[in-house]
């Protein structure tokens, strides 16, 4: 007996997967239940503890940044992690919002520059030196630099965006910065004023240059060293040609200067350059004085 066949009655078409766009509506409406579980501030805070590297916490802060725009601190937190993933142009999309909003936080903004500052260094080094391509991005990582560091800093960090500045060219921001740390910090780190004495000389401000030696020697207590920075910014305005500013500066600090023969023949030559003989004859008097008082004193 013949066994019988039986046709299968299942449809012989594959399955067809749902559409892609009801699979992103989807994952987007589970964000949605998960914002309603949990809190921004708890939300942010289990993804900023989360491991380097966690592709479904990457995925999950995707979707709950879209589904919240003005949750800047989230924003934040998602640019970190695509930044440690090493997708830069993904974290400087994360921190766009951040960046064009007005009722951001000051400390996130602060954040989200710094982050986009470290962003743009990382493309720039990512280039070929001297391209044209690397001198646009340098640009633009300089214009990040100053907007950041007019932001509140320690000084290691303000002196560090000084060195980055002149590292990459831009000289006057460099200049700008070691002026702020000077004023915040008076006489705490001589080389600051060396600098900034060198990018005056540079820039042709002599008088500028002269005032950063003057208020150098102010920072000393040896009076050596005193002489050698007066009559460095006294040579600084004879560089400049300013002579009746060096005239006013050399009898300004006569007093200290006096004490010194060979700087008090100095002030005499440069009071005849500056067609002051009167000064000069003062000043070569005084070392006549100063022989004189030694010659009397020797056994």
């Amino acid at each position: 007996m013949k066994a019988k066949r039986f046709a299968s009655t299942a449809p012989s078409e594959l399955p067809h997967f749902a559409p892609k766009i009801q699979i992103v509506g989807f994952g987007i409406a589970v964000g949605l239940v998960l914002l309603t579980a949990f809190n921004g501030q708890d939300l942010s805070q289990r993804m900023a503890e989360s491991k380097i590297g966690d592709a479904v916490g990457l995925a999950y802060l995707r979707i709950w940044t879209q589904a919240r725009p003005d949750a800047y601190h989230l924003h934040l937190v998602l640019a970190r992690h695509e930044l440690w993933q090493g997708n830069l142009q993904r974290a400087v999309d994360a921190l766009t919002p951040i960046l064009r909003a007005s009722d951001v936080e000051s400390d996130d903004l602060q954040a989200a520059r710094t982050l986009l500052l470290q962003i743009r260094k990382m493309q720039l080094w990512q280039l070929q030196p001297n391209s044209a391509a690397f001198q646009r991005a340098k640009i633009v990582y300089l214009r990040q630099l100053r907007q950041v560091a007019s932001g509140h800093w320690d000084q290691t960090q303000l002196q560090h965006f000084a060195q980055e500045a002149i590292a990459l060219g831009d000289a006057q921001l460099g200049y700008e910065l070691y002026v702020r740390l000077i004023k915040n910090q008076p006489c705490q780190h001589l080389p600051w004023y060396e600098r900034i004495a060198e990018f005056n000389l540079g820039a042709g401000r002599y008088e500028q240059a002269a005032q950063t030696y003057f208020q150098m020697s102010s920072c000393i207590t040896d009076s050596t060293q005193q002489q050698t920075l007066i009559v460095t910014g006294l040579q600084a305005l004879q560089a400049g040609n300013r002579l009746d500013e060096a005239m006013l500066a050399s009898e300004k600090y006569f007093a200290l200067l006096s004490q010194n023969p060979k700087t008090l023949m100095y002030l005499a030559k440069l009071a005849l350059a500056s067609n002051r003989p009167d000064l000069a004859e003062k000043y070569m008097s005084q070392v006549l004085q100063q022989r004189i008082t030694s010659i009397q004193r020797a056994p």
